[in-house]
Protein backbone atom coordinates (compact mmCIF):
# COMPACT_ATOMS: atom_id res chain seq x y z
CA UNK A 1 0.00 0.00 0.00
CA UNK A 2 1.38 3.21 -1.25
CA UNK A 3 1.83 6.12 1.89
CA UNK A 4 0.50 9.40 1.16
CA UNK A 5 4.37 10.71 0.65
CA UNK A 6 4.55 8.51 -2.07
CA UNK A 7 0.87 9.02 -3.65
CA UNK A 8 1.59 12.85 -3.48
CA UNK A 9 5.12 12.32 -5.05
CA UNK A 10 3.79 10.65 -7.85
CA UNK A 11 0.42 13.20 -8.17
CA UNK A 12 3.39 15.65 -8.61
CA UNK A 13 5.64 13.88 -10.91
CA UNK A 14 2.92 13.44 -13.34
CA UNK A 15 1.77 17.21 -12.74
CA UNK A 16 5.80 18.44 -13.71
CA UNK A 17 6.16 15.43 -16.56
CA UNK A 18 8.98 13.95 -14.70
CA UNK A 19 11.05 16.95 -15.00
CA UNK A 20 13.08 19.13 -12.52
CA UNK A 21 11.10 22.39 -11.29
CA UNK A 22 11.34 24.76 -8.71
CA UNK A 23 8.75 23.45 -6.16
CA UNK A 24 8.27 24.86 -2.60
CA UNK A 25 6.25 22.43 0.29
CA UNK A 26 4.89 23.81 3.41
CA UNK A 27 2.87 22.54 6.09
CA UNK A 28 2.34 21.93 9.75
CA UNK A 29 4.92 20.33 11.80
CA UNK A 30 5.21 16.53 11.84
CA UNK A 31 2.83 16.65 8.34
CA UNK A 32 5.52 15.34 6.17
CA UNK A 33 6.87 17.81 4.62
CA UNK A 34 10.78 16.91 4.93
CA UNK A 35 9.69 13.09 3.57
CA UNK A 36 7.64 14.36 0.40
CA UNK A 37 10.77 16.76 -0.04
CA UNK A 38 13.02 14.01 0.13
CA UNK A 39 11.04 12.11 -1.99
CA UNK A 40 10.18 15.00 -4.92
CA UNK A 41 14.40 15.66 -4.57
CA UNK A 42 15.37 11.95 -5.38
CA UNK A 43 12.71 11.26 -7.96
CA UNK A 44 13.55 14.54 -9.60
CA UNK A 45 17.47 14.41 -9.21
CA UNK A 46 17.38 18.32 -7.66
CA UNK A 47 18.29 18.86 -4.08
CA UNK A 48 16.25 19.88 -1.20
CA UNK A 49 16.81 22.55 0.83
CA UNK A 50 15.27 22.53 4.16
CA UNK A 51 14.49 26.44 5.35
CA UNK A 52 14.75 25.12 9.35
CA UNK A 53 18.67 24.99 8.34
CA UNK A 54 18.41 28.65 7.09
CA UNK A 55 15.53 29.94 9.20
CA UNK A 56 17.28 29.46 12.68
CA UNK A 57 21.17 30.17 13.62
CA UNK A 58 23.15 27.00 14.65
CA UNK A 59 23.03 27.05 18.33
CA UNK A 60 23.15 24.38 21.30
CA UNK A 61 20.04 23.51 21.94
CA UNK A 62 18.81 23.86 18.26
CA UNK A 63 15.85 26.05 17.41
CA UNK A 64 16.56 28.87 19.80
CA UNK A 65 17.56 31.88 18.01
CA UNK A 66 16.27 32.95 14.64
CA UNK A 67 18.66 34.26 12.06
CA UNK A 68 17.62 38.30 10.55
CA UNK A 69 15.80 37.69 7.65
CA UNK A 70 18.37 39.53 5.67
CA UNK A 71 20.67 36.88 6.22
CA UNK A 72 18.23 33.71 5.56
CA UNK A 73 17.52 35.27 1.96
CA UNK A 74 21.30 35.57 1.39
CA UNK A 75 22.05 32.08 2.11
CA UNK A 76 19.10 30.55 0.53
CA UNK A 77 18.97 32.46 -2.50
CA UNK A 78 22.02 31.63 -4.14
CA UNK A 79 21.88 27.95 -3.54
CA UNK A 80 18.60 27.67 -5.46
CA UNK A 81 20.04 29.57 -8.05
CA UNK A 82 22.83 27.46 -8.24
CA UNK A 83 20.61 24.48 -8.36
CA UNK A 84 18.28 26.05 -10.99
CA UNK A 85 21.68 26.44 -13.13
CA UNK A 86 23.03 23.19 -12.49
CA UNK A 87 20.24 20.74 -12.28
CA UNK A 88 17.15 22.58 -13.65
CA UNK A 89 15.38 23.16 -10.36
CA UNK A 90 14.94 22.56 -6.65
CA UNK A 91 12.73 21.47 -3.80
CA UNK A 92 12.86 23.89 -1.24
CA UNK A 93 10.91 22.60 2.05
CA UNK A 94 9.80 24.43 4.77
CA UNK A 95 7.84 27.70 5.43
CA UNK A 96 8.87 30.69 4.02
CA UNK A 97 6.01 32.78 5.37
CA UNK A 98 5.80 36.11 5.16
CA UNK A 99 9.20 36.52 5.08
CA UNK A 100 10.30 35.43 1.78
CA UNK A 101 8.40 36.92 -0.53
CA UNK A 102 11.84 37.28 -2.50
CA UNK A 103 12.03 33.49 -3.12
CA UNK A 104 8.19 32.96 -3.99
CA UNK A 105 9.03 34.96 -7.33
CA UNK A 106 11.01 32.14 -8.48
CA UNK A 107 9.09 29.02 -6.99
CA UNK A 108 6.72 26.87 -9.85
CA UNK A 109 4.69 24.81 -7.84
CA UNK A 110 3.56 24.92 -3.99
CA UNK A 111 2.50 22.02 -2.05
CA UNK A 112 0.61 22.54 1.36
CA UNK A 113 1.13 19.43 3.31
CA UNK A 114 -1.98 18.56 5.51
CA UNK A 115 -2.16 16.15 7.82
CA UNK A 116 -4.67 15.04 10.58
CA UNK A 117 -4.48 16.45 13.60
CA UNK A 118 -4.11 12.78 15.48
CA UNK A 119 -1.24 11.81 12.86
CA UNK A 120 0.55 15.49 13.82
CA UNK A 121 -0.37 14.68 17.73
CA UNK A 122 1.37 11.55 17.50
CA UNK A 123 4.69 12.51 15.82
CA UNK A 124 5.04 15.29 18.15
CA UNK A 125 4.25 13.44 21.15
CA UNK A 126 6.96 10.63 19.74
CA UNK A 127 9.23 13.80 19.21
CA UNK A 128 8.26 14.93 22.70
CA UNK A 129 7.22 17.81 21.66
CA UNK A 130 3.40 17.88 22.26
CA UNK A 131 2.46 19.40 25.62
CA UNK A 132 0.56 17.41 27.57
Amino acid sequence: MATQAQIQTATLLQETETRPARIHILGASGSGVSTLGTNLSSALSVPVFDVDDYYWMPTDPPFTTKRAIPDRIALIKPLLSRAQAERGGWVLAGSIGTWGAELMADVEHVVFVDAPTVSQSVFLVGWGLASS
